[in-house]
């Protein structure tokens, strides 16, 4: 059950016991990977858990807390059998200080190294040396800024020293302060490559820009921890505490003359171009004295151009030019690198992840930037010198793999390296797709329904040359964020000429060599032409080689392909309105004899090696056409690209039914309400039209009746006999040839009276 502990290498005799504070955290991740590590076998890894206990390494053997009397005491037996102890004063209180000091400063059974990591911060207010820059050797003289927290940092740094590098001491005491870290995923930069990865222009310099921020990648901070260790894992045996106990972790990038190129900022132009006349100069020439003159010139004009935050390399002073051997002996020797600029660093990401904009410099208070941490980081002018255990080549992280330094050059010089490392940990999946299709099939929506979800780029073939779709596909937007290409009717030959390069093919091993002559000897042969085969184009130009990833060209890993009868795709041509009928048949025709030739499945199924999507239109609307490609680009696992999560993505698929769903009620209900109400309009018309007739029927009710209550006398007098009066002198008037018919008409005509 156990007989994997024999394999060679998992355990040894070397193995040490090692805890670090905080072993779920940014750092103390990286310094469990960095320390795991020993010679002909592993080290054993002991700590606390910062927040949840599911993030911690599963490499680590235990996890302790001092969360009850039992485990304190537990905890303290952990601490006290370790040969190493490290903590993080970002990530740990004062509280948690004093525990571990109190717990080493009980009965030790072997000598114990304790190792404080700091920060830089805590120099944010020292004045710098004559030549600008501060050392290890100047710590007694680290300055924080006044009322900051740092000032408390510098207090727990003091309480380390004074409490453990005493005589007779069994714990060796260090305190490392490492510049802003970088790397692995980001900590404090991560909201700068956060912004330029989404493309979102909120950059901001805090003005002038021109202070220098000392870095360090987070890595190199682990191997500075690493080499104090105690021998099998450091050098700390050979370090007095009591005379070298502070120690600067910062990275060195090269000096401006070789920075300038690393960056387009108007800092760095500035500065590269100074230094490029300064490299004109004889100064290689030893012992000239005009060459030495002249680079103080240069130096000056240097000095001038940068800004008054910025310090100048150091120079020899004239006393030890005068012949004071001792005082030049004792000088630190002129720096070689100089931390990059706010500007540098900030347009430097901002160049590299996203689109080129100028980032604007504005005046910005704590109150009005989120990232509190990250301004104060920001806001460093300090030039500082690495450690000499980091300069030391022989010695410095021989057990590392790769041994040495990680990222000496800094964040500029390996911008591309950390941009790769801040997706990796991160999971940021560069997500290239294609989607084609017969025409009005709805590809060029759901292309861009699946830029949207994935938040990346819209790409449209349309009519443009290879060459430009080329350069947009290889963009740094397209190689970190990937793209959604709409392949619109493109065949077999456009595609491959966009993701295709020509090299020259490998002679066959029975290929015969061609003789140089031809047999008559009088003259030379011709050289024959080289074969030519389609490669891959990488992303970063030319062709894709043999033992690199899929993932390093720039042809898609995804392609939907839709299928649409031309039926469909005719009505939604028309629904649309944008063209004839004939120009719909001719694109179809095209599309279809592309088709019947050499389809892009083909392409992508032969040559690429990409399996495809046959995504059917028919019966499905865009939901469900998002829903099946995004189900089959996840195929791999969904990627963080700072998506909702699929809890999420489920709760706004349930929403949008439930909102259908809804609507369809409320449309039905209103169509029934709409229909209540026609027939209630109905019925009140109905009723309002025998309320009329029965008024009038009333009406002529109760004439009667009045007319039937009346003398007939009285009747004939007030009806009649006026109405007979006036017929009898029409009648004699007229004469007509039958009176008694020619009265009964005038009668008639006068009934209504």
């Amino acid at each position: 059950r156990f007989s994997w502990l024999l394999r060679p290498g998992i355990l040894s005799s070397g193995a040490m016991r090692i805890f670090i504070h905080n072993v779920d955290t940014f750092l103390g991740r990286v310094l469990v990977s960095e320390l795991r590590r020993g010679e002909g076998g592993f080290h054993r890894i002991f700590g606390t858990a910062y927040g949840d206990p599911d993030a911690v390494p599963t490499v680590v053997r235990r996890v302790v807390s001092r969360e009850n009397p039992k485990k304190q005491a537990q905890m303290i037996a952990t601490i006290q059998t370790c040969k190493l102890v490290i903590m993080d004063l970002f990530s740990s209180s004062i509280d948690d200080l004093r525990f571990a000091i109190s717990a080493l400063k009980g009965d030790l059974s072997s000598p114990v190294v304790f190792v404080l990591i700091s920060s830089i911060m805590v120099w944010a207010a020292t004045p710098p040396s004559q030549d600008g820059f501060l050392r290890e050797s100047d710590y007694q003289r680290r300055t924080p800024i006044a009322g900051s927290r740092y000032e408390d940092f510098r207090d727990m740094e003091e309480l380390v020293l004074s409490s453990f590098n005493v005589e007779e001491s069994q714990v060796k005491g260090f305190v490392v302060a490492p510049g802003c870290l970088y790397g692995e995923g980001e900590h404090r930069l991560a909201e700068l490559f956060k912004m330029a990865w989404l493309g979102q222009r909120r950059h901001v310099i805090a003005a002038p820009g021109t202070n220098r921020v000392p870095l360090v990648h987070v890595r190199d901070l682990a191997r500075l921890v690493r080499q104090l260790g105690p021998a099998g894992l450091g050098v700390s045996d050979d370090i007095n505490p009591m005379e070298r106990p502070y120690f600067i972790a910062v990275d060195q990038p090269p000096m401006p003359a070789a920075q300038a190129s690393l960056s387009p900022s108007p800092v760095a132009a500035e500065e590269g171009e100074a230094a490029e006349v300064a490299r004109e100069t004889p100064e290689a020439e030893e012992g000239a004295e005009a060459a030495e003159e002249e680079e103080e010139e240069e130096t000056a004009e240097v000095e001038a151009e940068e800004a008054p935050a910025a310090p100048a390399p150091a120079e020899p002073e004239e006393g030890a030019e005068e012949g004071d051997e001792d005082a030049e002996a004792a000088a630190p020797p002129a720096p070689t690198s100089r931390p990059s600029t706010q500007a540098e660093i900030v347009q430097g990401i901002v160049d590299e992840v996203c689109e080129h904009y100028n980032v604007p410099i504005q005046e910005l208070k704590p109150d009005d930037f989120e990232e509190v941490e990250l301004l104060e980081a920001l806001s460093l002018d300090l030039c500082m010198e690495p450690s000499s255990l980091m300069l030391d080549d022989e010695q410095f992280a021989v057990q590392c793999e790769p041994p040495g330094w990680f990222c000496r050059k800094g964040l500029l010089a390996n911008i591309r390296m950390v941009a790769g490392e801040f997706c990796k940990q991160r999971d940021l999946r560069a997500m290239r797709g294609l989607v084609s299709g017969p025409p009005s099939s709805g590809k060029s929506t759901l292309a861009r329904a699946i830029a949207s979800h994935f938040n990346v780029p819209h790409v449209n073939l349309g009519n443009e040359e290879p060459e430009a779709t080329i350069e947009r596909l290889s963009s740094k937007v397209c190689r970190y964020r990937g793209y959604i290409l709409d392949a619109g009717l493109a065949s077999f030959n456009e595609v491959q000429d966009l993701f295709c390069v020509d090299v020259e093919a490998e002679p066959e091993e029975d290929e015969e060599e061609q003789p140089d002559e031809d047999p008559d000897g009088e003259e030379e042969a011709l050289p024959p032409a080289p074969k030519l085969e389609k490669r891959l184009r990488a992303l970063s130009g030319g062709a894709l080689r043999a033992e690199s990833p899929r993932e390093k060209a720039l042809s898609p890993e995804f392609v939907i392909i839709l299928q649409a009868p031309q039926a469909l795709c005719r009505a939604r041509f028309q629904a649309r309105g944008q063209g004839t009928l004939d120009d719909f048949t001719e694109a179809f025709q095209r599309y279809d004899a592309a088709l019947q030739e050499s389809s892009i499945a083909k392409f992508f199924q032969d040559v690429a090696g990409i399996g495809i999507l046959n995504l059917p239109v028919v019966g499905k609307d865009e939901d469900e056409m998002l829903e099946s490609s995004r189900i089959y680009m996840e195929r791999k696992g969904r990627p963080f690209n700072y998506l909702p999560t699929e809890a999420e993505v489920a709760a706004q698929i349930l929403a949008k039914h439930a909102a259908r769903h809804k609507a369809s009620h409320e449309k039905a209900a209103s169509e029934e309400e709409d229909l209540c109400r026609g027939d209630e309009v109905k019925r009140l018309e109905e009723e309002r039209l025998d309320a009329e007739r029965m008024l009038v029927i009333s009406s002529f009710e109760a004439e009667r009746r009045a007319l039937e209550e009346l003398p007939l006398r009285e009747y004939l007098m007030r009806y009649v006999v006026p109405s007979l009066t006036g017929g009898l002198i029409e009648v004699c008037k007229v004469l007509p040839d039958d009176p008694a018919d020619y009265l009964a008409t005038y009668l008639d005509s006068h009934a209504d009276s």
